[in-house]
Formats: C-alpha cells, sequence, structure tokens
C-alpha cells in the first residue's frame, strides 16, 4: 500500500501515475473516452487519469492529475 499523498500532489504521470491509481485510489466512474475518475477515500480528493499526448502525438503514458479535494 502507498502512503496517501493527495494533499500535496497535483499530477503525476508513467508508471508513477497507474501505480498511484492501482495501489491507492478508488474508481468512481469512467466516460465514454476512457477517462477514470477517482478518489481517495482517506481524503475524499478527486483525481483524473487520462492519456497525456506527447507534442508529436505518439507519446500515449498515462496522467493522473487532481481536481478537487
Amino acid at each position: 500500500m502507498i502512503a496517501c499523498r493527495c494533499k500535496v500532489l497535483n499530477t503525476l504521470a508513467g508508471t508513477a501515475a497507474t501505480d498511484y491509481v492501482r495501489q491507492h485510489l478508488d474508481v468512481v466512474r469512467e466516460d465514454a473516452a476512457g477517462r477514470l475518475t477517482l478518489r481517495c477515500e482517506g481524503t475524499g480528493t478527486s483525481w483524473v487519469l487520462e492519456a497525456a499526448r506527447g507534442p508529436y502525438g505518439g507519446d500515449n503514458q498515462q496522467r493522473l492529475r487532481r481536481v478537487a479535494g
């Protein structure tokens, strides 16, 4: 289990983002574009996990960003 860092983080990318999601956050919903809305049970912080496109369109890594809480 990863320690909660929801009050100090704003964004994570790549494997750091997916690891944090898998080990700490709960999925609330998924939209038609494949974006996940997530929530930290301990703090109530809301997050979105989405594909972060690179400047040349080929970098399709995941980006986690805090949206509220």
